[in-house]
């Protein structure tokens, strides 16, 4: 990435601009303010300092990651030199009456100049205030040659290192380097909490009815789209139940099957026994279910195979002649734990049973390990399962979420970077910001926001893109 630093009217700050995207920021020249400092000698070295630019003449357009909260007359912004796997920090500053008059204004619609000169606040005052907004370690402001809409991506764009991968720990892989997960889960901790901290699911993010599935829930509207297939009573199992919530939304459609939650992990399924005290919760591995042959009518796993064991092709070989799958590219891991559940799929369900299995991945996708969770969950060659499935003598149908559910991608869910940032400012009064689908009805804040994107479902909001998620649905 290239820049040109050219000089603003005074002479201890310079203007870094990115001929890529069109776009300036400012930083100090002497006192090098971390994490510019890397950056700028580097500038130095080069000799890159440019020409002199007539500020005035350029638009200031607010960064789309900041808020402003007119109560405490306060902007909370992202800090680009603290950037962990998780996000970036946030911090705070409080604005006077004619920064905040300035900070309105500041919509890309006019010039610094015309700007001052609107909102009657002195050309210094102004670019005082733009030296702040801009500079490298705060990245609030950002000055275009040219007016942009709200929505540009690039008023996402930061002067920051890439985001960096979570660390993982000896004991979530195996000798051969395939994943281990099982004592991950047997330790998670604050379940109630879990899917909005650690990892969220596509049914917890939309476990709030969402104009996206016609203001239902996602584990009613999961019903209703099974429901024709599935038998109408008899033993239902929902392996992985998270915190219970599309046991809920399945039960307040359909009390007639015997409903028993299967989980890994003792502490989720605390939270599940507390929410439905009438259903069975039993502590067992998937992959060795504890029902007898053809005894299942029903099998639900939604979003879990991911969390099963992926393993090189040295180790799957067995299973990779047995259903004779195509060789992935060297190097390449094997959903054998997905492939080994359905082998108990198999065994459990009845003559016209129903089995449900959703995950994120794709047809052909080679299974890849995920970056963004603390725990290396891989993607799911749906291809290949759907082959194992049908070689195991089972009707497979393979289907986008996005379909079977009727998404309408046209809706509108909270951004991400929008909910992060709300996400910091509760957390640092001590509050908790649940990772739900938040749309402008459903969102309930303690205190009035400004700057919130709103954006459609198919763009990063506070939980799993709808179109990364495919479900295979298997009779016996």
């Amino acid at each position: 990435m290239s820049f040109l630093g050219i000089p603003i009217e005074r002479d201890d700050v310079m203007l870094l601009y990115n001929p890529r995207i069109g776009r300036y920021v400012s930083c100090s020249k002497a006192g090098f303010h971390n994490p510019g400092e890397h950056l700028i000698k580097r500038l130095r070295s080069m000799g890159l300092w440019g020409a002199f630019l007539n500020l005035d003449a350029l638009y200031p357009h607010r960064s789309r990651r900041v808020l402003f909260f007119p109560e405490s007359h306060s902007l909370w912004y992202p800090i680009p030199s603290i950037r962990t796997a998780g996000g970036y920090a946030y911090r705070t500053r409080r604005l006077t009456s004619a920064q905040v008059s300035l900070w309105r204004a500041f919509d890309g619609q006019q010039t610094l100049g015309e700007l001052s000169e609107n909102e009657k606040v002195p050309l210094d005052e102004a670019k005082a205030f733009c030296a702040f907004l801009t500079r490298l370690d705060v990245q609030a402001l950002q000055f275009h040659t040219r007016s942009l809409p709200r929505q540009h991506p690039s008023l996402l764009q930061m002067l920051s290192d890439d985001r960096p991968a979570f660390g993982r720990e000896e004991h979530m892989y195996d000798e051969q380097g395939g994943t281990d997960l099982r004592s991950f889960h047997a330790n998670i901790e604050r379940g109630e909490f879990h899917f909005d901290n650690v990892e969220t699911s596509l049914a917890h993010c939309f476990a709030i009815p969402h104009p996206a599935l016609s203001h239902e829930t996602y584990g009613t509207r999961l019903y209703r789209s099974l429901e024709k297939e599935i038998p109408r009573s008899g033993l239902l199992i929902e392996i992985g139940a998270g915190t219970g919530e599309l046991a809920q939304a399945w039960r307040s459609q359909n009390r007639s099957h015997r409903y028993v939650r299967i989980d890994a992990s003792p502490e989720l399924l605390a939270v599940q026994n507390r929410l439905l005290p009438e259903t069975e919760g039993i502590l067992a591995d998937a992959l060795a279910l504890p029902f007898e042959d053809a005894s299942t009518a029903v099998v639900l796993c939604n979003e879990v195979i991911a969390d099963l064991e992926a393993i090189p092709r040295g180790k799957a070989l067995r299973w990779i002649e047995d259903y004779d799958l195509s060789p992935l590219p060297e190097g390449s891991l094997y959903n054998v734990g997905a492939w080994k559940l359905l082998e108990e799929i198999e065994r459990v369900l009845i003559s016209g049973g129903v089995a449900y299995l959703s995950e994120f991945g794709d047809i052909d996708e080679i299974p890849t390990e995920t970056e963004q969770l603390n725990h290396p969950e891989v993607s799911i060659h749906f291809g290949q399962l759907y082959q194992v499935a049908t070689r195991l003598g089972l009707r497979a149908r393979l289907i986008p979420v996005t379909q079977l559910l009727e998404f309408d991608m046209r809706s509108h869910w909270l951004s991400r970077h929008s909910y992060d940032a709300l996400r910091a400012r509760m957390n640092g009064e001590g509050r908790h910001l649940q990772a739900r689908a938040w749309t402008r009805k459903t969102l309930q804040l303690p205190w009035p926001v400004d700057g919130l994107d709103w954006v459609s479902v198919s763009e990063p909001g506070p939980g799993p893109l709808p179109q990364r998620f495919w479900a295979l649905i298997l009779q016996k």
